[in-house]
């Protein structure tokens, strides 16, 4: 019922919607089969509308739809690289996108402009957000919207009835046009970091089921991790997903380094990738490694991650929402030696959600089931207070 564009079923589908390959998260929301079939329908045609065919399946990856996290790719396209030759701001507008984690695809719309499919949830942060911390998200320049976007999360997972409903819990699919934080730079270097001591929202964790996939996962972490006889029961998702935080710097520090793209193509040297990093020293070392030695551009982040800091304590929107798995992107222009280029905003709102009747978060306080806090100012707190102290140029990667 729930495996819309599988290769064995692509026959029968509409002209329209034989584009890439959508997969559903093997545990959705408890909605109605029909709901949840009219919504994958919707992002089928989405997903179809701009990435059709073989050719944009290599390109792109496989298309990967999840009720919760939105859009991703399950394969990433290597960053792409910049000719130091490139002098003028028009080819660099014309330069590949650079996507350094997976958080939605991204199209270029027109100059200055991406255009990224979101759940509702992302809209509704986008929309609802307040003047006062308009320097600190990617302009928002409009959507095209599949049916009703609310501020999500405070009503209920399933509301009402039709497409309406799966908006209004958060998880309805929209194309929103966001700033091209990477427009104009000649050598756009870029990083993603992803905030809070909680990636994962509570009703996730919720769930009692016993998934034998989720312990499999596990092992492959670290099969320490599962207790005698999980492998073969399985686990639950809430179990999963603690014990996946707690084996990066998440729970420890409040962030973890996704990615990081720089246009000389060099690789930070790390066993396991960047979400294996832990302690404050590897995230030190992977910091120093983005900034390169600029520092212009590290004093530019230094101050703005100390202003971001001051907004989001004084702001009353970011107090009434829980903002998990969201994202902090470093950008910055390695020929620029003024730091004039260097920027930090806030993306990837999937799992934001609006508490109208709940408690005024600190965002700092630690987490117990029922009380929505996220930590995202635990990891604030924690890279300001690396970025202050780091050695800039002093350590090779």
């Amino acid at each position: 019922e729930g495996r819309l564009m599988d290769d064995s079923k692509r026959e029968s589908l509409p002209a329209g919607m034989a584009a890439g390959t959508l997969r559903e998260s093997e545990e959705a929301p408890p909605c109605e089969t029909p709901r949840r079939l009219a919504t994958l329908i919707r992002a089928a045609i989405l997903v179809s509308a701009m990435y059709r065919g073989r050719r944009g399946r290599e390109k792109h990856g496989v298309v990967d739809y999840d009720p919760y996290d939105g859009f991703s790719t399950s394969k990433m396209r290597p960053p792409p690289r910049f000719s130091r030759r490139t002098s003028s701001t028009e080819d660099a507008a014309e330069a590949p996108l650079v996507q350094v984690a997976g958080h939605g695809m991204l199209e270029r719309e027109r100059p200055g402009v991406v255009r990224k499919l979101a759940v509702a949830r992302e809209l509704a942060a986008y929309r609802t957000a307040p003047p006062d911390l308009a320097d600190h998200l990617p302009s928002f320049h409009g959507a095209d919207e599949v049916g009703d976007a609310s501020d999500g999360g405070g009503g209920g997972r399933c509301g009402g009835g039709g497409l309406g409903s799966a908006s209004k819990s958060g998880l309805g699919m929209a194309s929103i046009f966001i700033e091209d934080l990477t427009a104009g730079l000649r050598q756009p270097c870029v990083m993603d970091v992803k905030m809070g001591t909680r990636t994962f929202l509570e009703e996730e964790a919720a769930a009692t089921k016993l998934r034998v996939d989720l312990a499999t996962k596990l092992h492959e972490i670290d099969p320490a991790l599962l207790l005698p006889g999980e492998r073969e029961r399985g686990i639950t998702k809430g179990r999963y997903l603690q014990q996946r935080d707690s084996q990066s710097s998440s729970a420890t520090l409040g962030l973890r380094i996704e990615g990081i793209s720089r246009p000389d193509g060099a690789t930070f040297e790390s066993r396991g990738g960047f979400k294996r990093l832990r302690s404050e020293e590897d995230i030190s070392r992977a910091l120093a490694f983005f900034v390169g030695g600029n520092a212009a551009a590290h004093d530019a982040f230094a101050a703005a991650l100390a202003r971001l800091h001051a907004s989001l304590r004084a702001s009353s929107w970011f107090a009434a929402r829980e903002v998990v798995s969201s994202s902090l992107l470093f950008v910055y222009d390695e020929a620029d030696r003024t730091g004039g280029s260097a920027r930090v905003r806030m993306i990837d709102f999937a799992k934001t959600q609006h508490l109208p009747d709940g408690p005024t978060l600190t965002h700092d306080a630690r987490w117990e089931a029922g009380n929505h806090e996220d930590g995202y100012l635990v990891g604030l707190g924690t890279l300001r207070t690396l970025w202050e102290a780091l050695p800039v140029g002093g350590f090779s990667g």
